[in-house]
């Protein structure tokens, strides 16, 4: 295989929430890369990033939900999209408990418009899908297997579990290239909420 240097030289890349905290990092990485970027954020130039103004120039920046299907259909089409890395997401459990209907709608929804747009499209050559550990919800054994069943009890952690099942749907049935990150608490640069 190229080097990753190599790799990711002008390709297509769709990273929604690309000004979060995991979605800035990837961004500064794959433009270091050479990749073309196509950031779809539902808010865009925040104050707290580490994306400079020269990174936000070196991509295509769309304001928009990733609950909209139509936009994000359009993105992948146009653009001949082949990597999209999926980390939009209501993640601030605290905000989850509070709004459940954004969560659900964010989360699912727009995990949902994500994998079925990229079913319609003949670019995709693969998805990465941040999931995280509160899919699994509360489980007896610990640690984590990654086949021990996904059983979230609240907004978010149901958010996950569901997003999960929607992807590996998507993998079983559709033969999509899909690959499931599920991450635990992480922390770096660019973490600016401390709860």
């Amino acid at each position: 295989m190229k080097n990753k240097l190599e790799f990711w030289q002008n390709k297509n890349i769709l990273i929604t929430g690309y000004e979060g905290f995991l979605g800035s990092n990837l961004t500064k990485t794959l433009l270091a890369y050479g990749a073309k970027i196509w950031g779809l954020d539902i808010v865009t130039h925040r104050k707290n990033t580490i994306l400079s103004d020269k990174d936000l120039n070196g991509i295509e920046i769309i304001k928009g939900s990733v609950g909209n299907f139509s936009l994000v259909s359009e993105i992948i089409e146009k653009n001949n999209i082949e990597f999209i890395f999926h980390l939009a997401a209501e993640a601030l459990v605290g905000r989850c408990n509070r709004n459940p209907f954004r969560t659900f709608s964010t989360n699912i929804k727009g995990s949902w418009n994500i994998l079925e747009a990229s079913r319609n499209s003949n670019s995709i050559k693969a998805i990465i899908v941040a999931s995280s550990d509160k899919a699994y919800g509360i489980q007896k054994e610990l640690p984590y297997k990654e086949d021990s069943p996904l059983a979230g009890c609240h907004p978010y952690d149901v958010s996950k579990s569901c997003e999960d099942l929607l992807a590996q749907t998507y993998f079983h049935t559709y033969h999509l290239p899909v690959c499931i990150t599920r991450c635990g608490n992480i922390y770096g640069p660019g973490d600016f909420n401390f709860s």
